[in-house]
């Protein structure tokens, strides 16, 4: 599997973003919703990645919305959830790969909004999957489209800029890769992965 920056998800990411920029650039014409989502975005990204993956000619089982264990993640062995993943029973990754050959088992949570509970929850929950051996791997993707309205953009730039930095405060057991701000002023991506350690 091709790795960049010590990640897996990052290079994926990257490419499906590059690929679909004329796409991403018609989404972000959407009103978002009062969380800073656009609906359906998240699933549209989902999807794009399994068919990026699939097409790499990438040798793995894939699973979204799912595991690769034997058994159930329960939300409750997850300190510090909140909101309604706090209620919830069971835990699944939004996308999880077996790789054939060696059977390491990467897995990945993604948003694409600016709510920070939500955000805050998904590294809760990806640094459970690397701590209990969930994932060999588990990372964290961030994509975030800045609206065309002026009032609308400078409170989601001002907004996903503090978001990071409570990343970076809050998770100093994670590398946080980020896009280049010079690539895009409207296009914001980002990739939490565990350091070695973790």
């Amino acid at each position: 599997m091709k790795m960049e920056n010590n990640s897996w998800l990052w290079p994926q990411l990257k490419t499906v973003l590059e690929q679909h920029k004329q796409t991403l650039f018609n989404w972000r014409k959407q009103v978002p919703t009062q969380q800073g989502r656009i609906k359906n975005f998240e699933n549209w990204l989902l999807v794009e990645l399994v068919n990026h993956i699939r097409e790499s000619g990438l040798e793995c089982d894939l699973r979204t919305n799912g595991h690769f264990t034997d058994g159930k993640v329960k939300a409750s062995d997850v300190k510090g959830l909140r909101g309604s993943k706090f209620k919830a029973k069971h835990l699944s990754a939004d996308i999880s790969l077996c790789l054939e050959g060696d059977n390491q088992v990467v897995s990945a949570e993604i948003k694409t909004g600016l709510s920070p509970l939500e955000i805050m929850n998904d590294l809760l929950i990806v640094k459970h999957y690397n701590m209990a051996h969930v994932s060999n791997k588990a990372e964290f993707g961030w994509v975030v489209l800045i609206p065309e309205d002026d009032t609308a953009r400078r409170s989601s730039l001002k907004t996903y800029k503090n978001i990071q930095k409570k990343i970076e405060i809050e998770y100093p057991d994670f590398t946080l890769l980020k896009s280049d701000e010079t690539d895009s002023d409207w296009l914001f991506f980002c990739v939490a992965i565990p350091n070695a350690h973790t």
